[in-house]
């Protein structure tokens, strides 16, 4: 039972990275350039794209299961814990809320965008209370999650000041894979 749960986050997480895969190539009538990754849960792919993001959304509940079953419990570790509880249920709020595609805003379309920016901002400051923890608990770390850790958040930040919705979609797509990555990581790191 002990290995059910790091397994289960895993195959979770990478269901995610798979849908994320799957949904450009089903909707060839959005340009992969030019359109959110949002935009694939707007139509005849939105439980695709539900799926993909509850899968993630679970997966990150069972990584908090992890850290606080297999690493010293202590005031940070809790934190974490919170901060990765808040970004899985946002994470699956982005799911269930469609976004708005076109000019209207719409109550559930505004719902789906403060979903998205919470789950990506408290994923963001997950990753970075995890170096400080694993520091303060002397577990080793590479270089590679350094980097990672690194590259999400500095694309979090800088994706308002980006210009062109070329751009922007280029940035947000390279989130969704370091999102991937990392939480598939985590999978594995907390077991």
């Amino acid at each position: 039972m002990k290995k059910l749960f790091p397994n289960l986050a895993s195959i979770l997480v990478a269901s995610f990275a798979l849908t994320q895969l799957i949904l450009p190539i089903l909707r060839t009538d959005l340009d992969f350039y030019l359109n959110f990754v949002s935009n694939y849960g707007v139509g005849y792919s939105w439980w695709i794209f539900t799926l993909g993001l509850t899968m993630l959304g679970a997966g990150k509940l069972l990584l908090t299961k992890n850290l606080l079953s297999n690493y010293p419990k202590n005031k940070l570790s809790k934190v974490i814990a919170g901060f990765i509880i808040i970004s899985a249920i946002a994470t699956i709020g982005v799911g269930l809320f469609q976004t708005d595609i076109g000019g209207e805003m719409t109550t559930i379309g505004l719902i789906h965008g403060i979903m998205a920016y919470v789950s990506f901002s408290a994923t963001g400051v997950f990753y970075a209370l995890i170096l400080i923890y694993k520091r303060q608990i002397q577990k080793p770390f590479s270089l590679l999650e350094h980097a990672s850790t690194f590259i999400y958040i500095a694309l979090l930040v800088s994706f308002p000041f980006w210009q062109t919705l070329l751009t922007q979609v280029i940035v947000e797509r390279l989130l969704v894979v370091m999102l991937a990555i990392n939480n598939y990581r985590y999978t594995i790191d907390f077991k």
